[in-house]
């Protein structure tokens, strides 16, 4: 809900004010007119762990006087239930009762309880299916096969994760609703490890270091690099590229910055085997609209000879000469961005260059994502080194000189296990 909101109800009109800490609405303030009386009340919003409202109390806000008080309760799945006995299902009158309270529920999303669904912005979820009625545009853990059903909700684990976009699981403590767990905040874990890898009699040992980084995520070190080695082949192993244990927060991933834009910070961290894999938008800019084709990913562009194609990219504004950071971190090579075809038409286009990137962790294994980007000039001796987000690969070169009305820009090409993703599902860009 927004902080303001006007309600009318029987010919009455309340004029609404959402009262929110970290995050979380804890209040509501009603004010009303009875002919020349102002009524005010106060409705406090208890929460449980996911964010779902426990209680609604009202008070007079000039007595202090209990108006009432309502109970809710939730089953696992998002389904009103009795809130003394946790026996579905609730009554029609019971559930215009808690509406009438707090029309937000489950995990603090919209109740449409007049047909028995929930609305959590992005999607219609059915609470008596545990379904959304939709498909997720978003394919968020490829190597999860919680996350092969696109109608799933937050990977089948609904007692620990939220979805309040609609699109995206969120583990407790790191979107719009937490759920803090404060035994995994407390301090330093310390494991000592003794393992032999399979075909050798040389064991490995040492310890294992788990240090909290904040928002329910933990830094892992070893000891030495032969037990660091083990840990993230085995780790890698169990939960593949992209994914850790469906439970950790490291499985959170982005909400939508706006409904243009399913997107994340400037700079998101996706969780691999071994460490987060991070995106970088790579000239810090905007994305290019002009008289010339728009610069998002799926947009169209006709080409001389009247045919219609998809843009499977995105342009990031840039100014000629400006510095181009890796939008991922892996091995780099470099690009020659036209071929014969076009370059027999017009020489000039030979002189642009690009740089792909295939993403690999620290340890080497993939991560799954690769990037390639077009209008770079690679930075002297960058071919075949390894890169981190964020460093700086090479320089905008100035594509927009031979296309009158076009914005200078670099194009990005973003890969996910072999198939182009749209790069603003994980990168923010800058206006």
């Amino acid at each position: 809900a927004g902080a303001f909101e006007a309600v009318t109800t029987g010919g009455v009109t309340k004029y609404r004010y959402h009262l929110s800490a970290d995050s979380r609405e804890v209040a509501e303030v009603d004010l009303s007119n009875s002919g020349s009386t102002v009524n005010e009340t106060v409705s406090y919003v208890l929460s449980d762990h996911l964010g779902s409202v426990d209680v609604v109390q009202t008070v007079n806000a000039s007595t202090g006087a209990v108006i009432g008080t309502q109970y809710m309760s939730f089953s696992a799945w998002g389904g009103r239930r009795e809130p003394n006995t946790w026996l579905p299902p609730v009554t029609q009158a019971e559930a215009q009762a808690d509406h009438n309270a707090n029309r937000y529920g489950f995990t603090h999303q919209e109740m449409l309880d007049n047909v028995g669904i929930i609305h959590m912005n992005g999607r219609i979820y059915d609470p008596n299916l545990g379904r959304f009625l939709s498909v997720d545009p978003v394919f968020e853990f490829p190597t999860n096969t919680q996350s092969l059903n696109p109608y799933s909700y937050v990977l089948n684990n609904p007692l620990s994760m939220t979805d309040p976009t609609g699109y995206m699981a969120d583990s407790c403590g790191t979107g719009k609703t937490s759920c803090p767990d404060s035994s995994s905040q407390q301090g330093t874990t310390t494991v000592h490890v003794s393992y032999t890898p399979t075909g050798s009699h040389i064991a490995v040992s040492g310890t294992l270091t788990a240090t909290p980084v904040g928002n329910g995520n933990f830094a892992v070190t070893a000891s030495n690099a032969g037990l660091a080695a083990a840990f993230s082949a085995g780790a890698h192993a169990m939960f593949g590229n992209g994914a850790q244990s469906s439970q950790g927060a490291a499985d959170a991933q982005r909400q939508p910055a706006q409904h243009t834009d399913i997107g994340s910070p400037a700079q998101t961290n996706v969780a691999t085997g071994s460490q987060a894999q991070r995106f970088v938008n790579p000239t810090a800019g905007g994305v290019r609209d002009d008289r010339t084709g728009g610069g998002y990913f799926d947009s169209t562009r006709r080409d001389p000879d009247g045919t219609i194609r998809f843009h499977l990219a995105t342009d990031f504004l840039a100014t000629p000469s400006q510095d181009v950071e890796a939008p991922i971190s892996g091995k780099v090579r470099e690009l020659i961005v036209y071929g014969q075809k076009f370059t027999r038409k017009d020489p000039r286009l030979k002189q642009f260059r690009g740089v792909a990137i295939k993403g690999q962790d620290e340890y080497g294994f993939p991560t799954g994502y690769s990037a390639k980007l077009f209008y770079v000039a690679p930075a002297t001796g960058i071919g075949g080194t390894i890169v981190h987000a964020g460093d700086i690969i090479g320089t905008a070169q100035n594509r927009a000189q031979f296309t009158p009305g076009m914005q200078n820009h670099v194009h990005m090409e973003l890969y996910l296990l072999g198939q182009r993703v749209d790069p603003l599902n994980y990168i923010q860009p800058n206006y």
